[in-house]
């Protein structure tokens, strides 16, 4: 099975229970303020999980996930108690007690741990039944769902329990340890100008809406690697993302936001569509003479296409493509279609 792309969790903040010390007696406020607390709260958060249970996630898709796509989440979970812990589950929940699950389908799940591969099968918002989980086992889950979830929310709560459920009154086998993630949607009425998902295998591609009516681009995405987060976006929300005209630059038409695996550069060249309406165009347009700006996220800006080596009609077989290379074209509407490849994120305008 192949493994997701480890992903550095940076600060590594683990969600560890509360230590109950002599330190939390000494104030009769807290004592009277958190027993109005369990009051209100799930019984399922009156006592503190064993000790050494450890959980933390990351949302691998933090940019954005456009409405019927795919969002990616990294979990991790270690005992760094000085016990055995005899069962751990894995859960989905929509509440931070996950009292209720969620139900929804996995698109992808893949689980390891220093031995290699370990098996994770979802139900009912179960991910994964560790078993035991000695000293010092961390499991690395890497699971993604198509969005928006069923329920309705954003939110969704990885928790640790030791029997797979939570119901009725608590105990020490029914505590759950929980962290929280939540799901940007891109809202629908924006999707002209923005898209957003977790790639998977075989599921390698991202654009925005097409160039029609009152679109005047489109920007795509291709060849992406499986099991990162991607987004793209253009119009008049993103001219921040390109550096002004200077000199002898030309640009024209909108600038295009690429944000690939969080803005980590890649090991091996994708490839960028920019799609801009004729309307766009300045006249007598030569596309010989065409370039793309690409302004890096440290603000410093390339000129793509500019020299011989950085025009590769039809595409490219390198890996080593320097600062990139465009194809410049007409489709059947008159609308330029830039074909970029580069390897780095940043802010992409056409120009001459």
């Amino acid at each position: 099975m192949v493994h997701a792309p480890p992903r550095l969790l940076d600060p590594f903040a683990w969600r560890t229970p509360l230590n109950r010390t002599h330190a939390n007696r000494l104030t009769a406020a807290f004592a009277v303020a958190s027993l109005a607390a369990a009051l209100i709260a799930p019984l399922g958060a009156l006592a503190a999980p064993p000790k050494g249970w450890a959980i933390d996630s990351t949302n691998l898709s933090s940019d954005g996930v456009s409405a019927g796509s795919t969002a990616g989440f990294r979990v991790v979970v270690k005992n760094t108690g000085p016990s055995n812990i005899s069962s751990l589950f894995l859960l989905a929940g929509q509440n931070r007690d996950a009292t209720t699950l969620i139900i929804d389908p996995t698109v992808y799940i893949e689980a390891h741990d220093a031995s290699g591969s370990v098996n994770c099968v979802p139900a009912n918002g179960t991910l994964c039944d560790f078993g035991a989980v000695p000293p010092g086992r961390e499991i690395d889950v890497t699971v993604a769902y198509k969005v928006s979830f069923a329920y309705g929310g954003q939110d969704i709560w990885f928790g640790l329990n030791t029997t797979g459920v939570v119901s009725g009154a608590n105990s020490s086998h029914g505590d759950v340890l929980s962290t929280l993630e939540t799901v940007k949607i891109l809202p629908a009425e924006l999707s002209a100008d923005e898209a957003g998902k977790w790639t998977t295998q075989g599921n390698d591609s991202l654009a925005n809406a097409p160039v029609g009516g009152t679109n005047l681009q489109q920007t795509g995405l291709h060849g992406l690697a499986s099991f990162i987060g991607t987004y793209v976006q253009d119009g008049s929300a993103t001219s921040l993302a390109c550096s002004k005209a200077t000199g002898k630059a030309k640009p024209f038409g909108q600038c295009s936001k690429v944000s690939v695996a969080g803005g980590q550069s890649q090991a091996a060249p994708f490839q960028i569509t920019i799609t801009i309406a004729k309307s766009q165009l300045p006249s007598n347009l030569s596309l010989s003479k065409v370039v793309v700006y690409h302004t890096l996220d440290n603000g410093v800006t390339d000129v793509i296409g500019d020299i011989a080596a950085e025009r590769c009609p039809g595409g490219t077989a390198a890996t080593n493509i320097g600062q990139g290379c465009i194809d410049p074209s007409l489709d059947a509407a008159g609308n330029l279609v830039i074909n970029v490849w580069v390897t780095r994120n940043g802010g992409f305008r056409g120009g001459l």
